[in-house]
């Protein structure tokens, strides 16, 4: 042994000496209270990684046995208390398991991206299945978005309103990620009114990853950044291009537009663009008004042609109506269903436009009394009617339930 080791050993040893030298000094109740924190440390430490076990194992137990929604529940309870992937744990995989045979593909891709950036499960055998199950997501998602676009997009709008009722349902309705999803969202609706489907799919897939949170905001990674938060400006030109795009009749000038409002960056841009896809439009009315009056002047009028007979009265539509509520737009909203309730009244028109109400009532800090009185003459219509809690908050249905314990 040279002298330095010497040295080296002598010094620990004497650090040592001196260290219990101090705690023989320290009083007796002292020394006992430390011996009972050290004691609480590792019971807790025991109750907790226990507690993480249990949830890991009851999850994976729970995908066994195909009770998917119960599998989510317990990884995330997991990921609460251990947000990194180690050895032998692989929550995040295992989430996407259960999202992709539960019909989310896009949720279950998003996390094994997470599972795949961690780099825990590289070395593992779970990585080449892992590997697996993204092509075949990516091959699914390929084929629904080929064969049927409108369906495809239509089914994607229905998942980001269902999640953006369980972000509700949750209280994350005032998170910034929240706000975003509601812009993609209403964007994603009023591109599949004019009918750009793909656009369409793509915001609506946007807007469930908002609502979701799916753990890249709650447990963020060096590899994974934070989307982009939807400027104003961006939100005005994308509502303006797709505007023109469905009233313009003029593909070259929609798809000039389009790559225009792809490369912008800034909101000068952005504002730019939005006058230009204005400014056509103007032009194209007025094109349209001057047609239309030239052909009036020249038409005969000796033939008086009947009008066509009134269509038989149906079922009303409140889909229409129930996306403008869900996307935040309630004036809207609001507007469809007195217009709906004038021409074919119903327990179900009444009921969700007092929905409505009382969601502009409650942010406006205004009078409940109109939502109220719209679900009194909602039950007045059938006294069985109920709201899902999975897509109207927990506000709204207290409220409900209110006005039908003082009705009865």
């Amino acid at each position: 042994m040279s002298r330095l080791d010497c040295g080296g050993a002598s010094h620990r040893s004497q650090s040592r000496q001196r260290q219990l030298s101090r705690a023989a000094a320290m009083p007796p109740r002292w020394r006992a209270a430390a011996r009972a924190a050290a004691v609480q440390i590792v019971i807790l430490l025991f109750i907790a990684t226990a507690a993480l076990a249990d949830d890991y194992t009851d999850g994976v137990a729970a995908v066994e046995a195909k009770n998917y929604a119960a599998a989510i529940v317990k990884f995330r309870a997991a990921i609460t208390q251990a947000p990194r992937e180690a050895p032998g744990y692989f929550p995040y995989y295992w989430i996407g398991v259960a999202k992709y045979y539960n019909g989310d593909v896009d949720g279950a891709l998003q996390v094994w991206h997470l599972s795949e950036v961690q780099g825990a499960i590289r070395s593992t055998p779970y990585y080449a299945q892992m590997k697996d199950y993204v092509a075949r997501a990516q091959s699914e998602k390929q084929k629904s978005a080929t064969s049927d676009p409108k369906k495809a997009a239509d089914a994607a709008i229905s998942r980001a309103i269902a999640k953006q009722g369980d972000a509700m349902s949750h209280g994350r309705d005032r998170t910034q990620g929240y706000r975003n999803g509601q812009a993609k969202l209403q964007l994603a609706t009023s591109g599949f009114r004019n009918g750009d489907y793909a656009n369409a799919m793509r915001l609506a897939n946007e807007a469930s990853d908002a609502f979701d949170g799916n753990f890249t905001v709650i447990f963020p990674t060096t590899d994974t950044a934070p989307p982009p938060v939807e400027s104003h400006s961006r939100a005005e030109a994308e509502l303006a291009v797709q505007e023109f795009r469905r009233r313009g009749h003029d593909p070259r000038e929609a798809g000039r537009l389009r790559s225009a409002l792809n490369r912008a960056k800034t909101d000068a841009e952005f504002e730019a663009i939005t006058r230009q896809a204005k400014a056509a439009l103007d032009r194209v009315a007025e094109t349209t008004t001057a047609t239309t009056t030239t052909a009036t002047t020249t038409v005969a009028t000796t033939t008086t042609v009947a009008p066509p007979p009134p269509p038989p009265l149906a079922k009303p539509n409140l889909e229409p109506a129930y996306r403008a509520y869900a996307t935040g737009d309630l004036g809207a909203s609001e507007a469809q269903l007195t217009k709906i309730i004038a021409a074919t009244p119903s327990a179900e028109a009444f009921l969700l436009r007092g929905c409505a109400r009382f969601t502009k009532a409650t942010l406006t800090r205004t009078s409940t009394d109109a939502a109220a009185a719209d679900f009194r003459e909602a039950l007045h219509r059938d006294d069985a009617l109920h709201l899902d809690p999975n897509a109207f908050s927990p506000k709204v249905i207290a409220f409900f339930n209110d006005v039908r314990a003082r009705s009865q």
